[in-house]
């Protein structure tokens, strides 16, 4: 599994006067039904794994803290809570909190331990607050069999027990769950473009320096490589600075995981590091490169690789399929056509992609310890991971957003036939696969309810599988470890933007003295100490 950087933010001063609005359930008691205190019969209701419904003869209100996407408003309304609370008569209603504040207002409410009854959080804040009785611990319920599908789901995935118990052996959240093998990122070129200059797809970095040499000289206005950012050192960002790494040192970032020697490696000691750095500053300085890589929004990306500014970029892989669909709308008479492109590296380096870990632990859920009707609360979150449960916040309801075809879920025709166009219109009409609360994405209930994947998907999928690897281990940082991290990282990341910005700019030049001094610059900011700190972390996970 992917390793997981623990982000340890301190939490904001306030002032004693502030009054903090916490969630907390209804004023009504809740009555468990009397199924609720006893093992459920997984012979029961083998689609909820054995939970009797409704949960509760009476109805339940539970307050649910979640951080809110910035183009979909959070909806108490929205189908998908209307469906669950029918089921098992248990209502949601969302805190939504904006993304960009949401960190601190959980770590606050976390430190005076004033949470709401379901929390997104991350593994760490679980871990840490779940022993000081911030949050539920839900083993005792796991154990009574309170939580079969939880406990099916752990005894088939061992790495969920292995990020969530904390050291006093509680568990205290739990993790959403990706899909297998998925591969999220890719390379994307314009083929027409490609065609137009008889142009292949590159096998190294040399190819792929003549193809954008090519594409500048019959476009001199263009700046045919762009990406959506810059990012040096953040793990799994499908960065410049972090596609460029891996490229040339087999490393997926600064302070990355090498999956060849399956070990965390500071990338800047690699002998092609300066070679990676001069190859973009290259690029960079024949207006191969866009010029505001450094600044880039991702407004200004997404009309600049529309428009035909930019012919090549790396991102989600259905953007392909978005970018021109988008073109050919604009304009039918278009030849703009974007396809994938498998990944390449320098010469001498292997090109690979990380698959996507299926334990999200960055993305969990926490119970408040002081939430009310417990026992119907936990089986409220363990419905969320059974096949029914898991069937309505992924589809909906049948009729509604999907229908039976041939025995096999689809999501209806009105919503059209582009998947991300599909999962942005379920997301904000219905709450289906809302960012941030579907749990149970591992079982692909979404993607298999989309139309067929459009050929060049399929194509880039087949492509990209030659050179898919396993992500590194899923971690668990000691409290020690939380605090060396928190006092190294940020500086640390920080400084290695700015001076990878500057050597690709040309504002340092890349010499053997420079970055010399540039990685003992780093060594004093921490980079040595977090490598040794990842890899004993790394080591511990391997032994589990």
């Amino acid at each position: 599994m992917v390793k997981t950087i623990k982000w340890l933010a301190g939490v904001t001063a306030v002032a004693a006067t502030v009054t903090l609005l916490a969630g907390c359930t209804d004023t009504k008691e809740a009555t468990p039904k009397k199924e609720a205190a006893a093992t459920p019969s997984a012979q029961s209701n083998p689609r909820t794994g054995g939970l009797s419904l409704p949960l509760s003869s009476t109805p339940v209100t539970y307050k649910f803290l979640i951080r809110e996407v910035a183009d979909i408003p959070v909806k108490n309304d929205w189908l998908v809570l209307k469906e669950l609370a029918k089921k098992t008569n248990v209502n949601i209603q969302f805190e939504p909190v904006p993304s960009t504040g949401y960190e601190e207002k959980k770590k606050l409410l976390i430190a005076t331990n004033n949470v709401p009854d379901f929390s997104l959080v991350n593994e760490t804040d679980a871990l840490k607050a779940g022993p000081d009785k911030v949050f539920l611990n839900l083993k005792p319920y796991i154990d009574k069999g309170l939580m079969p599908n939880v406990k099916k789901l752990m005894s088939e995935i061992p790495d969920i027990a292995a990020v969530t118990t904390a050291g006093d052996g509680g568990i205290y959240s739990l993790p959403g769950l990706s899909e297998p093998n998925w591969l999220s990122y890719s390379w994307m070129v314009r083929e027409d473009i490609m065609k137009e200059l008889g142009l292949q797809a590159p096998k190294n970095t040399d190819d792929l320096y003549r193809i954008l040499k090519a594409m500048k000289e019959k476009y001199p206005k263009s700046f045919p490589l762009i990406t959506q950012n810059a990012a040096a050192a953040g793990a799994n960002v499908p960065s410049l600075f972090n596609v460029f790494t891996t490229m040339f040192t087999e490393t997926t970032s600064a302070l990355g995981y090498n999956p060849f020697n399956k070990k965390y490696e500071f990338a800047p000691n690699h002998p092609q590091y300066k070679s990676m750095l001069t190859y973009l500053n290259k690029l960079y300085t024949e207006g191969l490169l866009d010029q505001e890589f450094a600044i880039m929004k991702t407004q200004n990306w997404e009309q600049r690789v529309q428009s035909g500014t930019s012919f090549m970029t790396y991102y989600n892989k259905g953007r392909i399929d978005i970018f021109t669909d988008a073109a050919v709308k604009a304009d039918p008479n278009a030849k703009y056509n974007m396809v994938g492109m498998t990944p390449v590296a320098a010469p001498g380096m292997r090109p690979f992609q990380l698959i996507k870990a299926k334990v999200n632990a960055p993305v969990s859920v926490a119970l408040s310890a002081n939430i009310k009707n417990p026992e119907v609360a936990v089986q409220f979150f363990d419905y969320l991971y059974s096949d029914e449960g898991s069937d309505i916040y992924m589809l909906g309801a049948e009729g509604v957003t999907y229908e039976k075809v041939n025995g096999k879920a689809q999501y209806l025709p009105a919503f059209g036939t582009i998947p991300t166009a599909i999962q942005s219109k379920l997301k904000t009409e219905y709450g289906v696969r809302y960012n941030n609360f579907p749990l149970l994405n591992y079982v692909n209930k979404g993607r298999d309810a989309e139309p067929p994947m459009t050929k060049k998907l399929q194509e880039l999928e087949a492509m990209n599988a030659k050179s898919a690897l396993d992500p590194s281990p899923s971690v668990v940082a000691t409290e020690a470890e939380l605090s060396l991290e928190k006092s190294k990282l940020p500086s640390l990341e920080k400084y290695i933007e700015q001076k990878l910005t500057e050597f690709v700019m040309g504002k340092t030049a890349i010499t053997d003295a420079a970055l010399t001094d540039f990685i003992a610059q780093c060594k004093k900011l921490g980079s040595d100490d977090l490598i040794k700190m990842y890899n004993e972390q790394l080591q511990r996970a391997l032994k589990k």
